[in-house]
């Protein structure tokens, strides 16, 4: 791979593309939050930070224009790299960084029914780099963008943030059910941990955000034992994942907090971690599964240790950045 002008120099934006206009309150927790820890990793390696953190409105504007103009980027070889983190297809929000030298995307929530947006945006934006937190898409991307060097960069995590020792059978709430729900996982887990006696947590109609902010969330997760998490693609069939079984921010979430995982574990999960890092959950048996893991709830605390462990080997801002950082500068691989 040819080396670029990257050591003590790699340029980057915190001009982030963010795909919900909310910030707060929301199911599930906050990208801004996600967003800040990478590019924090990415300037504690030494990354240049380049630009307004908040983006001013005359660059939106120009952004803007650009994007609707399809004017084509050109590439500039002899220039540092702008690592550009983005969540969803907003190509606007590439302005300036695009202008003023060669692009690395970080790409989160790349998904299938997105294909035309993402062609147009790489056809004009001409990145030199993308790293996918998908290995789907990277697998889907990398025969189609030929002068492009695509790679497969998993979700990572702060794992400080979610610290907890407190042992499995000493959590306040049994189960945790976060974002879009397992129909028929939900159904079984209410009967099942209602006849249990324990505490279970899930939205309703009427408690539609379980938690206010980031704070309570990572509170929210920490106190409870079990947590449950499906990909899109099982929850929401037919959607905007279409076939691609991914492991999400969710799962990391969970293991960052020493919480049991169960549901169902996508292959790249267990391919990242070297093993299954939860309990393999199928829906129709849900209530069946949750009762015998709360017979014997101490049991599996050696497994979210082993869990714990094994995210700060794989699955940490600090693992990932360093991946990437060594990748464009052409010291290191990331994982393809």
């Amino acid at each position: 791979m040819t080396k670029n002008r990257v050591s003590g120099d790699l340029g980057r934006t915190i001009r982030t593309v963010r795909t919900r206009k909310r910030g707060f309150p929301h199911t599930g927790w906050a990208w801004e939050g996600i967003v800040d820890d990478f590019e924090d990793h990415l300037i504690k390696l030494g990354a240049k930070q380049v630009g307004d953190p908040r983006p001013r409105p005359l660059f939106d504007q120009v952004g803007r224009a650009l994007s609707r103009a399809r004017i084509p980027i050109p590439r500039r070889q002899d220039q540092p790299v702008r690592v550009v983190a983005m969540m969803g297809t907003k190509p606007r929000l590439l302005f300036p960084s695009a202008y003023s030298g060669q692009l690395a995307l970080f790409i989160w929530d790349c998904w299938p029914t997105d294909q035309k947006r993402w062609e147009s945006i790489f056809r004009h934006s001409k990145p030199r780099y993308v790293f996918f937190t998908s290995r789907f898409a990277a697998e889907f991307w990398r025969p189609l963008l030929a002068d492009v060097e695509v790679f497969w960069a998993p979700e990572a995590i702060k794992p400080a943030l979610y610290e907890c020792k407190v042992p499995l059978a000493n959590r306040g709430t049994f189960l945790l059910e976060l974002g879009r729900k397992h129909h028929m996982f939900h159904s079984q887990a209410v009967e099942a941990v209602r006849d249990l006696g324990l505490r279970h947590l899930y939205s309703t109609a009427e408690r539609p955000f379980l938690f206010p902010d980031r704070a309570s969330l990572v509170a929210g997760i920490q106190d409870s034992a079990v947590m449950s998490c499906y990909p899109a693609s099982t929850t929401d069939p037919g959607g905007r994942a279409g076939s691609w079984p991914t492991m999400t921010y969710r799962y990391l979430e969970a293991a960052a907090a020493r919480t049991l995982i169960v549901g169902e574990i996508p292959q790249d999960m267990k391919d990242l971690f070297g093993f299954t890092p939860g309990v393999h959950v199928p829906s129709e048996k849900a209530g069946e599964h949750l009762r015998e893991i709360a017979s014997k709830l101490p049991e599996y605390q050696d497994l979210v240790d082993k869990v714990h462990h094994r995210l700060h080997e794989v699955a940490t801002w600090d693992v990932r950045t360093k991946e990437i950082f060594g990748t464009i500068s052409g010291e290191r691989e990331t994982p393809s």
